[in-house]
C-alpha cells in the first residue's frame, strides 16, 4: 500500500497543475518556467500569451528557424493595433479603408487573423491559419506559389526576428481579431 503513495502523490500534483493551468491563475514562476523556449517572462495570468508563443515557436522548430521570446512591449503594440482594428469598422475590415493604419514600431512585421465570427477563436488558429501557408510558399525561391498568400508564414518563420508579441480582440460582430507583432534586434523598450 505505500508504494502507492507515491504515485497518488505525483498524479495528485499533476492534476492540481492542470487545474490550475486551465483556471488561467498559474503562479508568475510557473508560467515563465512553462514559456521554456528562450528567456521569456510572460504575466501571471497570460495564457494566451503562452499559447502563441508556443504555437509559434512549435512552426518555426519545424522551419528550422530559432524560438521567439515574448515581448510585453511588442505586446502592447499588438493590442494598440488590435483595439484600433476593431473600433470605428467594428472588425469589418473594409471599413478601416482610408484610415491610418499604426505602423508597427522599430521596422517590425505584423500577421493579422480575424475570425468568421462563428464563436471565439483561439491563438492556435490563428497560428494554424499563418502556418498554413506554408504549403504555398518555395523555401529555396524564398517566396510565395504564383498568386498565393504566404506572406503571415514568412514572417512567422524569419530566421532574424527575436520577438513576439500578440494581443486579442473580440468585436461586437463576435469576431475575433489577432495581431502579432514580431521583432528583431534589441529589445523594445
Amino acid at each position: 500500500m505505500s508504494s502507492s503513495l507515491p504515485c497518488l502523490a505525483i498524479a495528485v500534483a499533476v492534476l492540481s497543475l492542470l487545474a490550475l493551468a486551465n483556471s488561467n491563475h498559474l503562479p508568475a514562476a510557473s508560467v515563465s518556467a512553462a514559456a521554456g523556449r528562450g528567456r521569456s517572462a510572460i504575466p501571471r495570468g497570460h495564457i494566451a500569451a503562452m499559447k502563441f508563443l508556443y504555437a509559434v515557436n512549435d512552426v518555426r522548430q519545424q522551419a528550422g528557424a530559432p524560438a521567439l521570446e515574448w515581448s510585453g512591449a511588442a505586446a502592447r503594440l499588438a493590442k494598440e493595433r488590435a483595439t484600433w482594428l476593431r473600433g470605428p469598422g467594428g472588425c469589418d475590415l473594409q471599413a478601416q479603408k482610408g484610415r491610418d493604419v499604426p505602423a508597427p514600431a522599430n521596422g517590425g512585421a505584423v500577421t493579422y487573423f480575424l475570425s468568421d465570427g462563428g464563436g471565439r477563436a483561439s491563438p492556435e488558429d490563428a497560428v494554424r491559419v499563418w502556418a498554413d501557408e506554408r504549403r504555398w510558399h518555395d523555401a529555396g525561391a524564398r517566396a510565395c506559389a504564383a498568386g498565393k498568400q504566404c506572406g503571415d508564414y514568412e514572417i512567422m518563420v524569419q530566421p532574424a526576428s527575436k520577438q513576439l508579441g500578440c494581443a486579442v480582440a473580440v468585436c461586437a460582430s463576435r469576431k475575433t481579431i489577432m495581431v502579432c507583432e514580431y521583432y528583431a534586434g534589441q529589445a523594445l523598450i
